[in-house]
């Protein structure tokens, strides 16, 4: 676990970073022709990128755009050295715990007059995803996509232990029991993996009405309402029906559900491919209600770098592919789930197998992390500090007692 000086240590406002007010033309001047290049991380999505990119082009024959891949591990540190430079691509995937770094730096477009006088319907687009790629009043990407959580589970697990299927009915006392009754210490089968991953303890936080922050930037770790939520992720483990952390880490959480030694996984919109080719029958059912119905949602954007000089042809081209025609395009790629309202049955029907239109219907209650300015630089200690906790290492109490301290502190050290 990281120390909390050393990260202290680590925080450079944006305006030092970047170089604040270095870069800096509007769509004053630009013009809507000309040549653009945008850049992805995920080459299994670049087909589908260039599909729709092609759509737009046919529309535009004035503007050229250039789709490139820069891989995941290598985008961001990329992105911050062009971002230096100011010589980033004109639009590019931002993530939207990353946008503060990148607003605060003034080093985004803001979108928002351009929506205002193009009449865009931002509430075609699912709420959170729009509130977590907008900051201080104002629009800085353009939804894409989004992805949530769901329940998979092991179909002829459930029916040898004679556990009906989850439904939207269950909570999370039905979660419980049937992960007991799905446990079978003598064959080596869990009912559940309780992994150290948001996508699981996350869960079990919005449901039960928390989150790490409020909106203002205080800390709610030191909360019952996160206590409740941690307890009952650690029970799993405590009472074995969950394999261990330390177990975890020689034999992955999907890879316990994809041999069958675990009858069930939070886990997201993106693991089909995998799940469906492991042999396995599964499906995929709604998360279990908590105190409220909540998922964990995260959504992707299309950022304008704010120095390009084709900045009306670049918000033109955002503008197409964050709407209708280029979300239908990018649902028959079945890589991710369009943002787009009613856009989204061919990813659906993709999927004949498992109830993919879960996923989609969750997304009225998805939830994500309040994405304050000091998010990126205690996300790693808190993350750190929920895994000892999972672990066995640290008991909840005092372990989130710790944890409050640490991250208010990095909280308050940003805010100076």
């Amino acid at each position: 676990m990281l120390k909390k000086k050393s990260l202290l240590g680590a925080v450079v406002s944006a305006a030092l970073l970047f170089g604040m007010g270095a870069c800096g033309n509007s769509s004053s001047g630009s013009s809507s022709s000309g040549e653009l290049t945008m850049t992805i991380w995920d080459e299994a999505q670049k087909k589908g990128m260039e599909e729709m990119t092609q759509a737009f082009m046919k529309e535009n024959p004035n503007v050229k755009v250039k789709v490139t891949v820069t891989p995941f591990d290598q985008y961001f540190t990329k992105l911050e050295t062009q971002a230096r430079g100011n010589n980033m691509s004109d639009v590019f995937w931002m993530p939207p715990e990353y946008l503060p770094k990148y607003v605060n730096g003034d080093k985004l477009l803001d979108m928002s007059e351009d929506i205002k006088k193009d009449s865009v319907d931002m509430g075609k687009y699912p709420k959170s995803v729009v509130e977590a790629l907008s900051k201080n009043g104002k629009v800085w990407a353009m939804p894409k996509d989004y992805s949530t959580v769901g329940l998979w589970y092991n179909k002829t697990l459930f029916d040898k232990a004679g556990v009906s299927y989850p439904d939207d009915s269950w909570g999370w006392k039905d979660l419980a029991s049937a992960a007991e009754k799905l446990t079978n210490k003598a064959a080596g089968q869990y009912g559940i993996v309780a992994d150290n991953d948001s996508n699981f303890y996350s869960s079990l936080m919005y449901q039960n009405n928390v989150k790490v922050t409020d909106a203002n930037g205080k800390s709610e770790i030191d909360t019952p309402a996160m206590h409740e939520a941690l307890n009952f992720a650690n029970s799993f483990l405590k009472k074995g029906y969950s394999p261990s952390i330390s177990d975890q880490a020689s034999t992955t959480p999907d890879q316990y559900f994809e041999s069958g030694k675990a009858a069930m996984i939070y886990s997201g919109s993106w693991m089909p491919s995998e799940y469906t080719a492991s042999g396995q029958k599964v499906d995929v059912a709604p998360l279990p209600k908590g105190k409220i119905r909540a998922t964990p949602m995260a959504g992707l954007g299309y950022a304008i770098a704010k120095n390009t000089k084709n900045a009306d042809a670049a918000w033109k081209y955002v503008k197409f592919m964050s709407g209708k025609t280029a979300n239908e395009i990018q649902a028959k790629t079945k890589t991710a789930i369009p943002a787009y309202e009613g856009t989204q049955d061919a990813i659906i029907k993709a999927w004949p197998d498992i109830n993919f239109k879960s996923f989609v219907d969750s997304s009225d209650y998805g939830t994500a992390p309040y994405y304050i300015d000091a998010w990126e630089k205690f996300k790693t200690v808190w993350g750190d500090g929920v895994g000892d906790i999972l672990a066995g290492k640290t008991p909840v109490d005092t372990g989130l007692a710790s944890l409050n301290k640490q991250v208010q502190s990095i909280i308050d050290e940003y805010q100076k």
